[in-house]
């Protein structure tokens, strides 16, 4: 059984730089009905001593977990293991949640009813950049009720959002991991949740994405981590995942946006070729007419774009 309204939770990896960020603003929020879980994606700074002390000095629950180096998708997987709100928050760590956010979560989620809607997976409100300018348009009306297909082409709000997902729906669906310097954009994960569950949205920022500071993330591909795969083809393996995705679960919102599904479908051939997927493979695991069509008319292009990564990376 639940314990608080909210886990929020923070994968960090070198970030004592930028975690003050997220814990003063935790500090500051008016409604306490929340912990705070930071899972240290094995941290080669002084992270662990600077949980410390923020322990200390926190007025709400703080748990701390150390694991071995593994991106951002395990270190939310093993944070999920431990969190103990009825809802729960992904807030990276180089950013903050605004003023009242945690009050505005639980405001929200009584208004609409948020538990009683089994259809639905999460609330989505809106952030802000640096600057505190809204990052995206709004949500057509007061409240809109879609899934993340129709957020990112119908809608438009393919920006930073933050998300409050009920926390049984993050267990059920966690995210794709994969060894680093790897990654796995998120929407892979979104779009299976999209296929069950669909997101309220409000029109209300209560988060600040740090967008200028110049610090590498979780997810950042490294100069040393491209020397070490002997390649500059960032993340293969992670694309090809996306591309798939996008032709599984996203065609029937190919008319919002062909281009973007055009360039999916070139990507998974070039980015699966990288990754020593061969085509027939490729083949096999399309699961939609439409995205087979989309592959077969992208064939020929993925195939050149590839050959001219590999002179690329020979020359």
């Amino acid at each position: 059984m639940a314990e608080f309204l909210l886990s929020v939770l923070t994968p960090t990896y070198n970030r004592a730089n930028t975690l003050h960020r997220a814990f003063d603003s935790l500090v500051a929020q008016d409604a306490k009905n929340f912990e705070w879980i930071v899972v240290d994606d094995g941290s080669e700074d002084d992270t662990r001593s600077l949980i410390r002390d923020f322990g200390d000095r926190a007025d709400f629950p703080l748990q701390y977990h150390h694991k071995k180096n593994g991106g951002k998708a395990s270190a939310v997987n093993l944070g999920m293991t431990h969190a103990l709100g009825k809802y729960v928050i992904v807030l990276d760590s180089d950013d903050e949640l605004l003023p009242g956010a945690t009050a505005e979560i639980e405001k929200w989620a009584e208004k609409v009813r948020f538990d009683q809607h089994a259809e639905v997976s999460e609330l989505h409100f809106l952030a802000v950049d640096d600057f505190g300018q809204q990052i995206g348009p709004d949500f057509p009306g007061e409240l809109t009720i879609c899934d993340h297909r129709d957020m990112t082409f119908r809608y438009r709000r393919s920006g930073e959002h933050a998300v409050v997902f009920k926390s049984r729906i993050l267990r059920d669906f966690p995210m794709v991991e994969i060894a680093p310097p790897e990654h796995v954009p998120e929407s892979v994960t979104w779009n299976r949740i999209a296929e069950s569950y669909r997101a309220i949205c409000v029109n209300v920022p209560i988060r600040r994405y740090y967008q200028h500071d110049g610090i590498e993330r979780l997810s950042t591909d490294t100069a040393k981590d491209r020397k070490d795969r002997g390649s500059e083809i960032r993340w293969p393996t992670g694309k090809y995942l996306w591309a798939l995705s996008s032709l599984n679960h996203e065609t029937p919102w190919f008319r919002y946006n062909p281009n973007y599904f055009f360039k999916r479908a070139r990507n998974m051939v070039r980015y699966g070729l990288h990754a020593g997927c061969p085509l027939a493979r490729q083949w096999s695991e399309l699961r939609t007419i439409a995205g087979k069509l989309l592959w077969l008319l992208c064939l020929w292009p993925g195939i050149v774009r590839y050959r001219q990564d590999v002179r690329n990376t020979a020359s």
